[in-house]
């Protein structure tokens, strides 16, 4: 059976423009899972809003966001449009070492450089660094590291970028520094997301066959508020002995005090210890609500 993502068109959106960290992420993801993807194909948006609402629209069949960094945390965006406007499924996810570069115009050296542009991340990121190498040279904030690319290609000062080797080569741009993050352990991870109606159940089952072991999201409201509500919940994972690798709460939006909580765990969604994991949470009175069982491409 061929491993092959194919359809007659498939265009994918991602957090633009051309030549961020998501974009990376979105062409891993196509590599890992041997989709092709021609370049008129792929879809930058502006927000992450705007790429999941065209994957629920159906405007594209697929979607790839920022869920979580490992420094950062969990990118609360992204939970709160799948928590609370649902419609689609996790497909697929990626996880990818945030790797800054310092970027500059062709000819441009270090004792050259008269400002320093990227996102505030970015800069915050790279703290350490600047502060040793570029004390004096003022910092400058806008929208993304790949819109900083395209404002040090542009413009005709001696400017550099905080950004991706990916926005490097779409500006033309020169590494005059590699890897200059603090922290060599960050990571963000990504997912790919599609509507629930173009990936039911069947075609998830096949997917992770296909492309190997899945693991679970999951979305747990808890029901009447009362002490060991949530431990009851989490008892029901541990007697049936599934792991959960991750848990965080968010609001509601119903009232202070009012929690919805987002869990992975490891294992597919129709496996028999977690259908009776989910079968227990029910008798809690809780509610669960899957939102993806998919396979981690890397």
């Amino acid at each position: 059976m061929s491993r092959t993502m194919t359809t007659t068109r498939t265009e994918w959106a991602f957090l633009g423009p051309s030549g961020t960290f998501t974009e990376e992420a979105a062409q891993a993801l196509a590599r890992g899972l041997r989709a092709e993807v021609p370049r008129d194909h792929w879809v930058a948006c502006a927000t992450i809003p705007d790429v999941l609402e065209n994957v629920a629209s159906g405007t594209v069949d697929f979607g790839v966001v920022p869920i979580e960094n490992s420094l950062e945390g969990s990118v609360n965006t992204t939970l709160d449009w799948l928590a609370h406007e649902g419609g689609l499924t996790i497909v697929a996810e990626v996880a990818l070492p945030v790797s800054h570069h310092l970027l500059v115009k062709p000819g441009v050296s270090a004792g050259d450089v008269e400002g320093i542009i990227s996102h505030p991340q970015a800069l915050a990121q790279c703290r350490r660094y600047l502060r040793t190498h570029y004390s004096g040279v003022p910092q400058y904030s806008c929208e993304s590291t790949a819109a900083a690319a395209e404002r040090v290609a542009r413009d005709s000062g001696k400017w550099a970028a905080v950004g991706t080797r990916l926005a490097g080569r779409l500006y033309a741009l020169e590494v005059l520094e590699s890897d200059i993050q603090d922290e060599a352990n960050n990571r963000t991870r990504f997912v790919m997301v599609s509507g629930e109606i173009r990936w039911p159940p069947s075609r998830r089952q096949e997917f992770c066959r296909r492309h190997g072991p899945g693991k679970t999201s999951a979305l747990i409201t808890l029901g009447a508020d009362h002490p060991g509500a949530l431990y009851n919940v989490l008892a029901c994972f541990a007697e049936e002995r599934v792991n959960l690798t991750r848990i965080e709460s968010r609001p509601t939006r119903r009232g202070l005090g009012s929690y919805h909580f987002f869990v992975d765990l490891e294992g597919e969604w129709w496996d028999s210890s977690v259908m009776r994991a989910v079968e227990g949470i029910y008798r809690t009175g809780a509610a669960v609500r899957c939102l993806g069982t998919y396979p981690v491409i890397t």
